[in-house]
């Protein structure tokens, strides 16, 4: 014998459909977290970028420093010479100079650090990947004092609640019609004989439904 079986459900209460809501809400949710994830990295790069030249900018001041104050402890230094100032005042001085040149240091080192957390979210190596000594733009777009609260939804990270939302709105749905009753309808077709050269033959048909 040779049996083929079908069965077909009407989707009487809408339970089909509301499955299908559902997980194309999901797919969209999911849709939504990978574009919130893209954007979060474009961010954290921006950041970066602006920290490292944030960095240069306090490197450049602190450098500037200590070339004013080796020159102002040359002065000192000939004026004690002379005997117009005291040696404490040339103590000070070079105190002051370690301080500026300590800090210098620390921002030289903070802007190494910030070097090697850009390459990693660019996903460079850290030992090849060299960012060129610049400037922060001048120029920058200004934003508005007061931005209207529509923008929120532009978010990637609320669009994807929203959407696990809607999909769990349609899991509720589900869960309540499958108290409602189901009609499936089964049956089988085919082609059954006990000799095989009548097999094929007219009289050989099967065929039975049934309403479950």
């Amino acid at each position: 014998s040779m049996i083929g079986a079908f069965s077909y459900e009407a989707d009487l209460w809408g339970n089909f459909k509301a499955k299908e809501n559902s997980a194309r809400s999901n797919l969209q949710a999911s849709k939504w977290e990978h574009e919130f994830i893209y954007q979060t990295l474009v961010a954290d790069v921006a950041i970066s970028y602006f920290n490292l030249r944030s960095f240069e900018a306090q490197i450049a001041v602190l450098e500037e420093g200590i070339f004013l104050w080796k020159d102002k402890i040359d002065l000192i230094k000939s004026r004690v010479e002379a005997g117009l100032e005291p040696e404490i005042d040339l103590a000070k001085a070079q105190l002051e100079l370690a301080l500026v040149e300590g800090e210098a240091q620390s921002a030289k080192r903070d802007r190494a650090l910030e070097e090697n957390k850009l390459a990693a979210l660019v996903g460079k190596p850290a030992s090849s990947f060299k960012v060129a000594p610049g400037k922060l733009p001048e120029n920058v777009p200004p934003l508005p004092n007061v931005l209207p609260s529509q923008i929120l939804l532009r978010r990637a990270d609320i669009q994807s609640a929203l959407s696990f939302v809607s999909a769990g709105r349609y899991d509720v749905s589900v869960a309540l019609k499958n108290y409602f009753p189901s009609f499936p309808l089964t049956g089988n077709l085919g082609l059954s004989s006990p000799l095989l050269s009548h097999f094929f033959e007219w009289q050989a048909r099967y065929w039975g439904y049934a309403l479950n």
